[in-house]
C-alpha cells in the first residue's frame, strides 16, 4: 500500500512539473505574431479603418535599425544583441525639437502603434514606432521577458533618438500600449533616463498577473495551481526573475509625469491593473489616470474615439511637459 501511494505521488508530482515545463514554454515564446499586411487587414476588419487613413498627415517612414540590448549568457538566446526594426516618421525640421518612442503590444508590431500618433505628429516630433524584440523583424529569436529586457529596449530605442538628432533626455516622450505599456513603465521605474514624461494605454500591473488573469477567465480557477512552478521554469529557463517585470513595482520609482489610460470595459486585462499601477506610484502628483468609459476593448480607445483620446494626450502634454509641444513651421 506504501508503496502504491508512493508511486502516485511521484506520478502526480511528475505530471505537474511536465504540465508547469510545457505551460513555462508557452509563455516564453509568446503567442503567434502578426506582420504587418496582417495587422493592416485586422484594422480594417475590426474599425473599417484602412492604412491610407491611419497613415494621413504622416510623412512617408525611413525603414530604420538600431541595436537592443543584450542578453546574458544563455543556451535559449540568440548571442549578442538584437537588432529592433522600426519606423522613424521625420518632422521635416531642419533641427529636430522633440522625440517620441512608440512600443506597441504582444503579437502585433510597429503598425498597432500608428493610431497614437497624431497627438505628437501635431508636435512636430520626430516619430519612432519600433519592433519589440522577438517580434516582426525584430531579432532575439521568438523568446520574450514580460517586460524586463523589453525595457532595456525602451532605453536603447530612447539612446537611438538622443544620438541621431541631438536631442536632450528631457525632449523625448515614451509611449506604449499594453506590451509596451509595461515596457515603458518598467523602463521608466528603473529610472536609467528620464524622459519628458510617459504615456501608456491598457498596461498590466505584473507579467504573472496578466498570465494569470486571461488564463483563469479561459480555463478557470484550477490553472492557478500550475503558476508557481510554472513561473519558476520561466525564470531558471530564461535566467530571469520574472518578478521584475511589474509595473506595478516600478511605479514605486517612477520619477517622471505618467498618463495610464484603460478602458473601464477591458475584459483582457482589466482596468484594475492600471489602477493598481496608479496606487503605487509614490509620487501621486506625477500620475494621471484615466478610467475611460467609452466601451473600448483592450487598448482600443484610440481607435474607437480619435479625436476626444488626442484631446486628452494633448492636455496631458500641455499640464506636465508644456514646453515639450512644438507646432510644425
Amino acid at each position: 500500500m506504501k508503496k502504491w501511494l508512493i508511486g502516485i505521488f511521484l506520478l502526480l508530482t511528475a505530471l505537474y512539473f511536465g504540465f508547469c515545463w510545457y505551460l513555462s514554454g508557452m509563455i516564453m515564446h509568446g503567442p503567434p505574431r502578426r506582420d504587418i499586411p496582417t495587422a493592416f487587414d485586422r484594422l480594417k476588419n475590426d474599425w473599417n479603418i484602412d492604412r491610407d487613413s491611419i497613415m494621413q498627415g504622416l510623412p512617408e517612414p525611413e525603414e530604420v535599425t538600431f541595436p537592443g540590448t543584450p542578453l546574458p549568457a544563455s543556451p535559449v538566446f540568440e548571442e549578442g544583441a538584437p537588432i529592433m526594426h522600426g519606423w522613424l516618421f521625420p518632422s521635416g525640421k531642419d533641427t529636430a525639437d522633440c522625440a517620441v518612442l512608440m512600443a506597441h503590444g504582444i503579437t502585433d508590431n510597429r503598425s498597432g502603434m500608428l493610431k497614437y500618433t497624431a497627438p505628437y505628429r501635431d508636435c512636430g516630433c520626430e516619430l519612432l514606432l519600433y519592433d519589440h524584440r522577438a517580434h516582426h523583424l525584430s531579432g532575439n529569436d521568438d523568446l520574450v521577458t514580460g517586460g524586463i529586457y523589453e525595457a532595456k529596449d525602451v532605453e536603447a530605442a530612447h539612446r537611438y533618438l538622443v544620438e541621431l538628432f541631438g536631442l536632450q533626455s528631457s525632449h523625448v516622450g515614451w509611449v506604449g500600449e499594453s506590451w509596451g505599456a509595461a515596457a515603458v513603465l518598467i523602463a521608466a521605474g528603473n529610472d536609467n533616463i528620464r524622459p519628458a514624461f510617459v504615456a501608456t494605454d491598457s498596461p498590466y500591473s505584473d507579467w504573472e498577473t496578466a498570465i494569470s488573469e486571461r488564463a483563469e477567465k479561459m480555463f478557470g480557477g484550477w490553472i492557478g495551481l500550475f503558476f508557481p512552478g510554472t513561473f519558476w521554469f520561466v525564470d531558471q529557463r530564461l535566467g530571469i526573475n520574472h518578478n521584475e517585470a511589474s509595473p506595478r513595482r516600478a511605479a514605486a520609482n517612477i520619477q517622471v509625469p505618467t498618463l495610464i489610460v484603460h478602458s473601464a470595459a477591458d475584459v483582457e486585462t482589466s482596468a484594475d491593473q492600471s489602477q493598481k499601477i496608479y496606487d503605487n506610484f509614490t509620487l501621486k502628483e506625477l500620475a494621471q489616470l484615466e478610467l475611460l468609459d467609452w466601451n473600448s476593448w483592450h487598448a482600443q480607445s484610440a481607435a474607437r474615439r480619435p479625436g476626444e483620446y488626442s484631446k486628452l494626450v494633448k492636455a496631458f502634454m500641455d499640464r506636465v511637459a508644456p514646453n515639450f509641444c512644438h507646432q510644425p513651421d
